[in-house]
């Protein structure tokens, strides 16, 4: 018997972390989708007033710029939910502070080799294009100079995050950098009539700068407690093991849209590239709920998962499936309905884009069906196992999309990375639900909610 959907809901509302995962969530949602309003219409900047080509060239330099920060710290700060909190909540300070003073210690080492990588990179690739223009000589002279900022940015973000300050750790990140980018670009464009490749850049290592300031004022307090505490890095080398693991992971969740346009610039042509990017740039907007969501309730299901709490763990992560599988597979079909409306936004050039958007519409889709499963091995310390099937399907995703890109052309390209990403999540449920026992699935959440199973429950 089908189960009333009044009753359903009366559950889900009168449980109280439900409520506030959903508070921390909106939060998230709205600074999320300030700074994606701010990306839209910084892109439609770039198709206004460059070429496609130009605008290629832009899209590219940027999304290389984003890994190359990563690379600078060697994504160590994406182990603070188990490097940072979990020593906190035991009381251990000095073992904290000496992951984040760690956390420094790389960047600073790291930064300049990194940038002559990046610099030697661009350089070289473009000069085998075309001949390199003094405009784009200084294109990359400014993009390097961003590169160190936004692993500072990066950082402050994830550590105050893995402190549970969920509202203030995305504002510079997520909304002021992109609002102070599409400001400085549209007050650039007015001003010269126009714009350059180089001014771009520019305004991008502008916009970094003056989010890195706000950010050290809104998070100093939340750090306030490694001023009196002695570092202590004797597990320096489980948090570069963790961060290092993690790494091919965070290239295909938080940098997946820089890796499939730098890989894509190897099979498509700079004006497809620039197509990609576009229909890319609406991911942004469909993927900030599940962001959003995981962000708020991560933090308590590792406390959970720590304390041994796994029907507790289970209980969260299918309240966090609820609220992300429904709204996206609504969004999802107005995308592919709207999809050749929303890329004509960009002009007569871009129209070709909305196959790819389609394709890539269902991207948070899969992500929603299939839930956090990563999360959950994170926070069990299953990092081989997710370096192991990260890695697989990131070298499916490096290679299918430039081979598909020649062969089969821009939405050959889209399919291409829409599927590396299908195989990642599958298997990543997969191993979660073998090794844990937990199924952050819908199809999970759909039966955690029906009357048998929870009468049941509390018998288990």
């Amino acid at each position: 018997m089908p189960v009333p959907l009044p009753n359903i809901l009366r559950k889900l509302l009168q449980q109280k972390s439900l409520m506030e995962t959903v508070g921390n969530a909106s939060v998230l949602v709205l600074t999320r989708f300030g700074g994606a309003v701010a990306n839209f219409i910084f892109t439609l900047l770039l198709a206004q007033y460059l070429a496609p080509s130009q605008v290629g060239f832009v899209m590219t330099a940027l999304s290389l710029g984003a890994l190359a920060s990563l690379f600078t710290t060697l994504n160590m700060e994406n182990g603070a939910v188990r490097h940072l909190l979990q020593p906190l909540e035991k009381g251990n300070t000095a073992e904290a502070a000496g992951f984040m003073a760690y956390g420094w210690r790389v960047l600073r080492i790291a930064t300049p080799i990194v940038i002559v990588g990046l610099i030697a990179f661009m350089l070289l690739s473009q000069s085998l294009k075309n001949e390199l223009t003094r405009q784009e000589f200084w294109a990359v002279f400014f993009l390097a100079i961003s590169v160190p900022m936004l692993a500072m940015l990066r950082l402050g973000t994830r550590w105050a995050h893995a402190l549970s300050k969920i509202k203030r750790s995305m504002l510079s990140w997520a909304l002021f950098r992109p609002l102070i980018l599409c400001l400085a670009v549209g007050g650039a464009a007015l001003f010269f009539g126009g714009l350059r490749v180089d001014i771009v850049l520019l305004a991008n290592a502008v916009a970094c700068l003056v989010a890195l300031i706000i950010q050290h004022f809104l998070l100093r307090s939340a750090f306030a407690f490694t001023k009196d505490a002695e570092p202590d890095t004797s597990r320096s080398r489980d948090w570069m093991s963790t961060g290092l693991y993690l790494s091919v992971t965070i290239l295909l969740i938080d940098y997946f849209q820089n890796v499939v346009i730098v890989t894509s610039a190897l099979g498509l042509s700079d004006g497809d590239v620039a197509r990609l990017a576009v229909a890319l740039r609406f991911i942004g907007f469909l993927r900030m709920g599940l962001m959003a969501v995981n962000m708020a309730v991560s933090p308590r299901v590792s406390k959970a998962i720590s304390a041994e709490r796994m029907g507790d763990a289970q209980h969260l992560l299918s309240q966090s499936t609820h609220l992300k599988f429904w709204p996206t597979v609504i969004v999802t079909a107005l995308v592919w309905w709207l999809a050749p409306f929303l890329v004509g936004l960009f002009g007569e050039d871009y129209e070709a884009a909305a196959w790819p958007l389609r394709l890539f519409a269902l991207l948070p889709l899969v992500a929603a069906f299939f839930g956090p499963s990563i999360m959950v091995l994170n926070v069990t310390g299953r990092q081989q196992d997710i370096f192991r099937l990260s890695a697989v399907s990131l070298g499916l995703l490096v290679v299918s999309v430039p081979v598909a890109g020649i062969s089969l052309g821009l939405n050959g390209a889209a399919a291409a990375a829409v599927l590396s990403v299908f195989v990642w999540e599958w298997a990543l449920f997969d191993r979660t639900k073998r090794d844990t026992g937990i199924d952050a699935s819908i199809m999970a959440a759909m039966k955690l909610l029906l009357p048998k199973k929870l009468s049941a429950e509390p018998q288990a």
